[in-house]
């Protein structure tokens, strides 16, 4: 059980958005009393992914131990699996440990298919490659590398960072309330979880992909509430009593839909004890 002093902060998916990341975290100001837990997908899409990555390493740093808790997400574990496919020319000797999703999920060949390459490279694993090589080579310098050359140029660092983040992280907090003493649970996890089964008992594929029935579903959890990303809201942290999404669309642009005056293209903060929000 935790006793916070501070706020226990939820960061929503960054994709590569790295202007919105540092502007967030100039307005939110975490302190060394706050715990902060980045929600994963913080690469793909967006433009610089590889800065994205220094910054969190920075930040890491900053609020070192407990202070800092970084999620794995679905976009973490299709680049870590690229990283490491075992038939490509190259691979990071620091992956030589590294578990596929298809290694520790039954499902998952079934539902995202054979090739990690082509799933990193459908889901926006493009642009993440792309800020590598902009980071190492001037424009018109050399060629564009191929996407197999490209893995040489992610530094050791970055790829030990996202080999050590977590599935799920958990927080129980004790907090004074009008009616006495009270324990609050809290389950972090990137995209949500199987409701009803135990968390030891979750498959790692939905811990990182699941929408349904994750996201209708009215359970308990046990006790805990979620905390989420991975499926964007427009109205987060959403009503819901027993979920709170942090997921606003960073990489996304334009209204929601033609009927609505809500925009995406948010970066997210919540402070998951009170739920009160800073975007940016």
């Amino acid at each position: 059980m935790t006793a916070l002093k501070g706020r226990l902060l939820a960061v929503g998916d960054i994709h590569g958005r790295l202007d919105k990341l540092e502007a967030l975290v100039n307005r939110v100001a975490p302190t060394p009393d706050d715990r902060v837990v980045f929600m994963g997908d913080y690469i793909d899409r967006g433009p610089d992914s590889a800065g994205v990555i220094d910054y969190l390493l920075r930040f890491g740093s900053r609020f070192p131990g407990t202070g800092t808790v970084f999620l794995r997400g679905n976009h973490e574990q299709l680049f870590l699996d690229y990283l490491a496919d075992p038939c490509a020319s190259f691979r990071p000797p620091e992956l030589s440990r590294h578990r596929r999703l298809r290694d520790i999920s039954a499902r998952a060949v079934w539902e995202l298919g054979e090739s990690d390459r082509d799933n990193f490279l459908l889901n926006g694993g493009e642009s993440t490659l792309a800020s590598y090589r902009n980071r190492t080579f001037r424009p018109g310098e050399l060629p564009a590398p191929s996407p197999g050359g490209a893995k040489a140029l992610v530094p050791r660092e970055h790829i030990c960072f996202l080999t050590a983040t977590v599935l799920w992280h958990e927080e129980a907090v004790a907090r004074e309330t009008p009616e006495g003493a009270a324990t609050t649970r809290f389950l972090f996890v990137h995209a949500g979880i199987v409701p009803h089964v135990p968390l030891e008992a979750q498959d790692p594929l939905d811990l990182l992909w699941i929408r349904e029935p994750f996201l209708r579903s009215n359970a308990d959890f046990d006790g805990r509430i979620v905390v989420h990303g991975h499926t964007p809201n427009p109205r987060v942290p959403t009503g819901h009593s027993r979920r709170i999404c942090v997921d606003s669309g960073a990489c996304l642009s334009g209204r929601v839909n033609r009927w609505s005056e809500r925009t995406w293209g948010k970066l997210t903060c919540c402070n998951v004890l009170t739920r009160e929000i800073v975007q940016v």
